[in-house]
């Protein structure tokens, strides 16, 4: 049997059936050859998630950084993109970049990127770190917790 090429085009998505006509086993009582289908299973990309066109990302970022804003690289299909994150971002803050996931099986445009950002908490704080944080809650406001004993840590008594 002879090597068949078969042109995957952009955008198709697991499991589709791709037809190459004649290109089957030869018809019985020598009729022609019938079609072969070419099944598409996909390998998962640890980065991203797929939903139809869209990939959707999660990256972490900083406390500071979710406070104060910042630029964020992050890896996109096709190279990286840089996001704005403005000050003030909460965690599960979703932003869109246009155009930048799977594209259209039609041929035009692509999907978009969702990026989800999850403001990571540090679990070790340094002494100078904590006074500072403590300094910070204080200006807000909020009650301070000397003992370190979770049901403070959740009733503030």
């Amino acid at each position: 049997m002879e090597p068949i090429t078969v042109k995957i085009p952009a955008g198709v998505q697991e499991g589709t059936a791709l037809r190459v006509s004649a290109a089957g086993e030869a018809g019985s009582h020598g009729g022609p050859a019938g079609d072969l289908f070419v099944v598409i299973h996909q390998e998962a990309d640890p980065r991203f998630e797929r939903r139809d066109d869209d990939l959707i990302l999660e990256d972490k970022i900083s406390i500071t950084q979710a406070a104060l804003g910042s630029e964020l690289e992050v890896p996109a299909i096709d190279g990286k993109v840089t996001l704005r994150i403005p000050p003030g971002t909460q965690t599960g803050t979703v932003f869109r970049v246009r155009e930048r996931g799977i594209p259209h099986l039609s041929g035009r445009g692509k999907g978009d990127m969702l990026v989800k950002i999850l403001v990571e908490v540090p679990h070790r704080l340094t002494d100078k770190q904590k006074e500072l944080l403590e300094e910070l809650a204080k200006s807000f406001g909020e009650k301070e917790i000397k003992d370190d004993s979770i049901f403070k840590k959740v009733f503030g008594k």
